[in-house]
């Protein structure tokens, strides 16, 4: 596939073909893919999805020369390629015994707290949130109005280390969330990010 930029070279694996893109259909508890990445420098990967997935299902992207599971935050993965002609990734779409299966023996802790970008989004009535917990902590996620008033309470409980993925009802007809883009923030001890949500009607 032609470069996305300068320098930036970003394909799908499969088999001993390069492709520029790969559907998939969800069959057996998950999907992974194989990704090359080439790049001289430092690069910022984005991670979105379409669509909705089954109850459970979560995102996890490993680097297999690293031989580690890398953190996202805000649908984001950050890469230091200095030094390296290119970098494989396996990026796994499902259980955590799915994933597990695929791993190559990695382990699928990230090292690093971390919140993805919710999917779908924007949404109208449910979405999926993954975030990474690097070591046992006491986790919240919630939602906040243009005003920065709390409307909404996801997560808030100690959660062990480990990657995980929640499904958001915004609620009934008669008492859901106006449509609007709103903030949703993960804390965890220290940690604390940000991203922005958007709800459609």
């Amino acid at each position: 596939p032609p470069p996305i930029a300068a320098n930036i070279n970003v394909s799908v694996r499969d088999g001993g073909e390069k492709l520029m893109r790969s559907y998939e259909q969800w069959v057996g508890g998950g999907k992974v893919w194989e990704l090359t990445i080439e790049h001289a420098e430092e690069a910022v990967l984005q991670f979105a999805t379409s669509g909705s997935m089954p109850q459970g299902a979560g995102l996890y992207i490993l680097d297999l020369d690293a031989r580690r599971a890398l953190p996202y935050s805000g649908g984001e993965v950050r890469l230091d390629n200095r030094g390296l002609k290119e970098r494989s990734l396996r990026v796994i779409i499902g259980s955590a015994a799915f994933a597990g299966k695929h791993s190559n023996g990695i382990d699928l802790t990230p090292r690093e707290f971390g919140l993805a970008q919710n999917f779908p989004n924007p949404f109208r009535e449910h979405t999926t949130i993954s975030y990474t917990v690097a070591e046992p902590s006491h986790v919240s996620i919630e939602v906040y109005n243009r005003l920065g008033e709390r409307v909404a309470t996801i997560v808030d409980g100690w959660s062990e280390a480990g990657a995980f993925a929640v499904d958001w009802h915004t609620g009934s007809p008669a008492g859901r969330m106006p449509a609007g883009t709103y903030v949703l923030r993960m804390q965890a001890g220290s940690f604390s990010t940000t991203s922005n949500i958007t709800i459609l009607r």
